[in-house]
C-alpha cells in the first residue's frame, strides 16, 4: 500500500510538474531576482561570496554558474572556482537561465527544492496511510478473535449452566 500510493502519487506529481512548468516558473522567479541582486551590486560570476550569501539567505538547495561547459560558482563549494579547472557534467535535463553578469553573460541553473517538499509531504501521507490500513487489519483480525472469544465463553456458560443444574437435581433426588 506504501508503494504503490507513494510512487503513483510520485508519477502523478512529476506529470504535473512537468505539464504545468511549475517548478520553472519558480525558478524563473527566483532567476529575475538574482538577475535584479547582480545588477544593483555590479556583480561578476565569480563574485562567489556575494552569490553564495545570496542563495543561501533564500534557502537555495541547488544554484550553479557556468560558460559554455565550465563552471565558475557552485553553492555547495567554497571558494572561488578557477575558470577552466571544472568542467560541468551533460546534465540536459536541467534548465538553465541567462544572466547578465558585470564580466558578460552565463548560464544560471537554481534549484530550491520546490518539488521536493511535495514529494516528502506524499511520503509522510503515504506513510500514515500504510500504517492506518495496518491498524485497520490488525484490528480486524483482532475483532473476529473477540468474536470467537465470547461465542466460547457463551460456550462455557450454557455448559456450566446445565452441569449446575444437573448436580441440583441430582442432589435433589437423593
Amino acid at each position: 500500500m506504501l508503494s504503490v500510493t507513494y510512487f503513483g502519487g510520485k508519477g502523478l506529481l512529476q506529470r504535473f510538474f512537468f505539464r504545468t512548468g511549475y517548478v520553472y516558473a519558480e525558478e524563473t522567479e527566483r532567476a529575475e531576482e538574482l538577475q535584479e541582486y547582480v545588477t544593483q551590486n555590479k556583480l561578476s560570476a565569480s563574485d562567489y561570496k556575494m552569490l553564495k550569501k545570496w542563495g543561501t539567505e533564500r534557502n537555495i538547495d541547488d544554484f550553479t554558474i557556468s560558460r559554455g561547459k565550465w563552471l565558475l560558482f557552485d553553492i555547495s563549494y567554497n571558494g572561488k572556482i578557477m575558470y577552466g579547472s571544472r568542467e560541468i557534467p551533460n546534465l540536459t535535463w536541467r534548465m538553465y537561465h541567462r544572466i547578465s553578469f558585470k564580466d558578460g553573460t552565463a548560464d544560471v541553473y537554481i534549484y530550491e527544492g520546490t518539488a521536493d517538499k511535495y514529494f516528502n509531504i506524499l511520503m509522510v501521507f503515504s506513510v500514515v496511510l500504510g500504517v492506518a490500513v495496518c491498524i485497520g487489519i490488525v484490528v480486524s483480525g483482532m475483532y473476529e478473535n473477540v468474536k470467537y472469544i465470547q461465542c466460547l465463553m457463551k460456550e462455557v456458560n450454557i455448559i456450566s449452566r446445565e452441569k449446575f443444574a444437573e448436580e441440583c437435581n441430582c442432589s435433589g433426588n437423593r
